[in-house]
């Protein structure tokens, strides 16, 4: 197999989003102000993220 190279992509990973953005995004969806669609087209994040985190903010501390 002489000329053949193997190239792997390289993907970055997205920005870590502050916990106080986090927080303000699962409480405006708590509230009723927005879907969870919305606030993820709005914010730039995936759905699967704030149900991640609306999940982890009913769960009791000593729980996790």
């Amino acid at each position: 197999m002489i000329g053949w190279a193997r190239e792997v992509a390289i993907v970055p990973r997205p920005p870590q989003i502050a916990p106080e953005k986090e927080i303000r995004i699962v409480l405006s969806v708590l509230a009723g102000e927005v879907t969870i669609a919305e606030a993820a087209r709005k914010e730039g994040v995936s759905e699967v993220s704030i149900s991640k985190w609306r999940n982890e903010s009913s769960t009791p501390a000593n729980m996790r």
